[in-house]
């Protein structure tokens, strides 16, 4: 047997998205990424050096829009994946600190979708001293929740024959 796994990516809406068996999902989100903005869309003139000045560029520290907890881009993708996994589609959201809402889904055993909504979160690692220290491009860094303990504990519970 092995483990579940998956990738440290951006959630995207595949669709349609064949697949041939459920795939438990935990996403982590900022809702103030300014990078992968949280209801959709990129930002690349948060990073420095990838905007283009001369192609009318401005390379600006924006301020990301307010975070809609169920619109579209992240909301959104969680759901239709929570969906294609044969879950309840309606979320149940429960608060894991002042800013860490932790979304789930009434799923299939072995279907699991959770989503970590980290309130004024950047493009960042929760609790990731680096992250914290390249705070003024990534945006603000949680260390109320431990993305890397987190995301094993959640995969760590599957397995694929």
């Amino acid at each position: 047997m092995l483990a579940a796994a998956a990738p440290v990516a951006g959630v995207t809406d595949m669709d349609p998205c064949p697949t041939t068996q459920p795939v438990p999902l935990l996403a982590i989100h900022g809702t103030a990424d300014p990078i992968l903005l949280f209801n959709g869309g990129v930002d690349i003139r948060a990073i420095p050096g990838l905007a283009d000045p001369g192609a009318g560029a401005e390379q600006t520290t924006s301020t990301t829009p307010e975070a809609d907890l169920d619109g579209e881009g992240y909301p959104a993708a969680v759901g239709a994946f929570a969906a294609r996994n044969g879950c309840d589609l309606e979320p149940s959201d429960s608060e894991v600190s002042d800013e860490v809402i932790r979304r789930t889904y009434e799923c299939p055993p072995g279907a699991d979708v959770e989503f970590l909504v980290v309130e004024g979160g950047g493009h960042s690692w929760p609790s990731s001293e680096f992250s914290k220290s390249i705070e003024s491009i990534v945006g603000y860094t949680t260390f109320d929740i431990d993305a890397t303990r987190d995301a094993w504990e959640f995969m760590s519970q599957f397995t694929r024959d």
